[in-house]
């Protein structure tokens, strides 16, 4: 059941998230790696504790189920963008770390997912784009994050499988 409360914690940590994205962004731009990784594990994490205080406390939201996946878009694209501003060299891995996001949106838009949760995959799916985030920030090796990509991708079709079986009725 959703909470009526707008004003609270895992709302605002949310909210919070993407103001550091824009930190972030600054201190990559800047070539801080050390506070930009530091940061975003932060960020990372705080994604995982709002979800958790959401769903343990009874303080999911109409607000948090719409705004929570917005940051972390908001995020990830931040970051990327910050990367092509270094090095436009890796526009492609850039294309290929977003694309996965935007097509899980147009299934959720197209089955009318409206009140979508997070699929097991999703999740998975995030949680390997932010070991890629992690890695280009880190400057480690390309073939690292092409790595990452392949079961990013094998996940992104499974989830596409699961959202078109239990799509519109």
């Amino acid at each position: 059941m959703k909470n009526k409360n707008l004003f609270n914690i895992p709302n605002f940590i949310t909210l919070l998230r993407i103001v550091l994205a824009f930190l972030l962004s600054y201190f990559i731009i800047n070539q801080q790696v050390k506070q930009a990784l530091i940061l975003l594990v932060i960020v990372i994490f705080s994604d995982f504790i709002d979800g958790f205080i959401a769903r343990r406390y009874s303080k999911v939201t109409s607000f948090g189920a719409v705004f929570d996946p917005l940051a972390d878009s908001v995020l990830i694209l931040t970051i990327l963008l910050s990367l092509l501003f270094l090095d436009f060299s890796l526009l492609a891995i850039i294309i290929l770390l977003f694309l996965p996001r935007i097509i899980t949106y147009l299934f959720i838009i197209y089955f009318g997912y409206y009140k979508y949760s997070a699929t097991f995959y999703s999740k998975a799916m995030a949680v390997l784009t932010y070991l890629s985030l992690f890695a280009l920030i880190a400057k480690f090796s390309l073939l690292v994050v092409y790595v990452i990509l392949i079961p990013l991708y094998i996940l992104l079709i499974i989830n596409c499988f699961y959202l078109f079986k239990h799509g519109r009725k």
